[in-house]
């Protein structure tokens, strides 16, 4: 009687040989992906960064500029109802109300940006109830910080106060 093995029955080749082959050919593969020399895409990566960085410098400088109109909006707005707020409790009359706000929005966004801003305080009279309201009214264009577009932003600011009765 013939005795069979295993070993003798098998028709290719052993394991460890496949895991040899298989591991020689990833290598092989791997080694052309990561170390192409292709020169035709030689300073590709140069070329896309610079691309890239001028687009975000262009966004930041946008940002900035949004960021540097809402804050003059917000300046001139409060230093109007201030304005309004110090001649109506002080009893100064208008002029009071138009050099503070005048002088307020000067210190801070500084002559350049404040040169477009005009003021006009005025006392106004409800006819209905009899009251008098210190009215402060500022109206101007901001310039662009970082372009040379001239003025390209409108803004328009009221403020109202009561004012107090003379005692």
């Amino acid at each position: 009687m013939v005795q069979t093995t295993l070993a003798s029955t098998r028709c290719g080749p052993s394991m460890p040989t496949l895991r040899r082959g298989a591991a020689k050919i990833a290598r092989r593969v791997h080694s052309r992906v990561v170390h192409s020399t292709d020169d035709n895409d030689r300073g590709a990566a140069l070329a896309e960064f610079v691309m890239i960085c001028i687009l975000q410098i262009f966004l930041l400088f946008a940002v900035i500029e949004v960021a540097l109109v809402f804050w003059a909006r917000t300046v001139v707005a409060v230093s109007t109802s201030d304005a309004a707020r110090y001649a109506a409790g002080s009893n100064l009359g208008p002029q009071v109300a138009t050099d503070r706000v005048r002088s307020e929005i000067e210190s801070a966004l500084g002559g350049k940006l404040a040169s477009g801003i005009t003021c006009v305080a005025d006392v106004e009279t409800d006819d209905t109830a009899g009251v008098r309201f210190t009215v402060v009214h500022c109206t101007g264009n901001l310039r662009s910080t970082f372009l040379p577009v001239g003025s390209f932003i409108r803004i328009s600011t009221t403020a109202r106060a009561l004012t107090e009765p003379a005692s």
